[in-house]
């Protein structure tokens, strides 16, 4: 289920040793500032590194290595049934905060991940990430900057692959005599191709213009009509693979045509990341001795709509 090749117009150099599957993105920006830190210098992250402002920030390790992995999440489907458009953007920030530990090389388990394309920082080893799956400075004498967060490597997935899409909404309105519409509509979690993954805090907002909803029901979680808004939100406070489906069932009065249902947004937050990434341990630059570490991993949703 490979994705859609990109190139995004910011960042057409091409690092050459690093090749996952697809060219990939660039790590810096021209013009970005630099941190005047002791060891290896890095683009300030508040900065960002390429679209979308500044990534997941990490925080302490109790003294040791942190490591923050996140995704944003953007989809674009029809109202009529498939994609017209899946985005994912990652990035796996490191802080370090203990100076002790500055010199660091973090292995990295990847999965198959069809589709993702990975790319490192400039000041990272593109070789051993190639070979190792492993993150460590191009210059292992010298440390990570102490006391920053740094993006060390990023990865896009571009796709129409249904089955790519973490969450699917899908809406049925059916006309049962003049004006009247019974809507249904449902999630479905694609739990076959992340097995792992749970979505915290589902939001379904759905345009509802009429003066009332005599009916409601609710598989999951709970639905509520506000007619000062003109929308039915529908709410899901916590989904996995035990309850990777549900429907909320309503009656609308009023409606000319089912355009009126739309767009539809959603939102969630999730976690782990789409992209199989795991970091089973950090060891120092200096004779491979492990080093204390923290990891989180993380996704939410940047846009999506139904439309």
């Amino acid at each position: 289920m490979a994705g859609m090749a990109f190139v995004d117009p910011m960042m057409a150099m091409q690092q050459p040793g690093m090749v996952m599957q697809q060219p990939g993105m660039v790590m810096q920006q021209p013009g970005m500032q630099t941190m005047m830190q002791p060891g290896v210098q890095f683009a300030d992250p508040s900065q960002g590194m390429g679209g979308g402002g500044g990534g997941p920030k990490a925080t302490g390790a109790d003294g040791g290595v942190s490591l923050s992995a996140e995704e944003k999440v953007t989809v674009v489907l029809s109202r009529d049934g498939g994609v017209q458009s899946l985005v994912v953007n990652g990035e796996l920030q490191l802080l370090v905060s203990d100076p002790a530990h500055g010199k660091a090389v973090v292995p990295l388990q990847l999965g198959e991940n069809a589709g993702f394309q990975f790319k490192t920082h400039p000041n990272i080893n593109k070789q051993l990430f190639a070979s190792d799956s492993a993150l460590g400075l191009r210059d292992p004498t010298r440390p990570f900057p102490t006391g920053s967060a740094v993006g060390v490597v990023k990865w896009r997935l571009s796709s129409i692959d249904e089955a790519l899409v973490p969450l699917l909404i899908n809406c049925w309105p059916t006309q049962t005599g003049g004006d009247t519409w019974e809507i249904n509509v449902e999630y479905e979690l694609a739990a076959s191709t992340y097995p792992s993954l749970t979505v915290h805090d589902l939001t379904v907002v759905i345009p509802a213009p009429c003066d009332s909803v005599p009916s409601i029901t609710a598989s999951n979680g709970t639905a509520s009509f506000s007619k000062r808004d003109s929308t039915l939100t529908w709410n899901v406070p916590i989904l996995d693979a035990s309850s990777s489906n549900g429907t909320v069932e309503f009656t609308l009065t009023g409606l000319a045509s089912a355009d009126s249902l739309f767009p539809i947004s959603v939102n969630f937050a999730g976690a782990p990341t789409l992209c199989e990434l795991s970091i089973p341990e950090v060891r120092s630059a200096d004779g491979g001795a492990p080093l204390p570490y923290t990891s989180t991993a993380s996704l939410v949703v940047e846009s999506y709509t139904i439309a």
